[in-house]
Parts: structure tokens; sequence; C-alpha cells
């Protein structure tokens, strides 16, 4: 029994700590994925109309 106790909290813990580590890397990830949109825009837009 303890032992079971010991192996399944610890596995549905980390099963809910990978998601949040992915959602988290995922609002990482848009946000430097915006940026750099931002970034790309601004360069092309100083490229042709300057």
């Amino acid at each position: 029994m303890t032992l079971f106790t010991v192996t399944v909290i610890p596995s549905a813990f980390t099963k809910l700590e990978a998601r949040e580590n992915a959602r988290v890397v995922a609002m990482r990830g848009w946000k430097n994925f915006l940026f750099l949109k931002e970034e790309l825009f601004s360069f092309l837009f100083k490229k042709f109309f300057s």
C-alpha cells in the first residue's frame, strides 16, 4: 500500500508540473514570436520606406 502511494502521487504531481511547464514555455514562446514579428516588421518597414 505504501509503495503504491509513493509511486502514484509523484507521477501525478510530475504530470501536473509538466503540464504547467509546457504552458509557461508556450507562453514564453508566443511572446518571443510576437516580439520577433514586431522586430521583423519594423526592419522591413525601415528597409523599404527609408
